[in-house]
């Protein structure tokens, strides 16, 4: 059993990071279906220079998801708006086999404690699929509020689906 403060860890991604393992999640369609990562065919070059890009940026921060030291997947700080107090978060599980244990949840609060009370930030947005239910729920369980669409913003699966929009501010954070 997973023991979420204790074996559950953010730490800046680097590319010390990839792995076969890493590769093959990202470009394992279930893994990455529900985001824009699907289109791309990714390699330790394309992942290398993306962490790069990431680490140089002075308005993203990306960091690994870590198990038990093992990477499972990734969460981004993006668009980070110091004049307007705000910022983008968007995150992945990679490793299947910890889908459902609630790491996600658990990322997400990690990542508003360095939103809110490192960055400073006073307000976090979060897009996903209107069929993502799992990323849905992650939002919601984090107090994040719908705010809105984006209709017919995606084609998915050969139809066009809606991006639902939702929002946290700092204050509506249970500390």
């Amino acid at each position: 059993m997973i023991n979420l403060e204790k074996d559950v860890k953010l730490k800046v991604l680097k590319e010390e990071y990839i792995t076969i393992d890493y590769i093959e999640w990202m470009n394992d369609y279930e893994v990455t279906r529900f985001t824009e990562q699907r289109y791309n065919k990714h390699t330790s070059n394309s992942i290398s220079e993306f962490i790069m890009e990431k680490s140089k940026s002075k308005t993203d921060k990306l960091f690994g998801i870590f198990v038990y030291k093992k990477h499972i997947g990734n969460i981004l700080i993006s668009s980070i708006d110091k004049n307007n107090s705000s910022c983008n978060l968007s995150y992945l599980i990679g490793k299947k086999e910890f889908w459902g244990l609630g790491i996600g949840g658990y990322v997400i609060s990690e990542a508003l404690n360095i939103i809110f009370n490192k960055l400073k930030l006073v307000k976090v947005s979060a897009g996903c699929y209107e069929n993502n239910l799992a990323s849905i729920r992650v939002l919601e369980k984090n107090n994040f509020l719908f705010e809105g669409l984006r209709k017919n913003q995606v084609n998915f699966e050969g139809k066009r689906i809606d991006v639902m929009i939702y929002g946290l501010f700092a204050k509506n954070v249970s500390r």
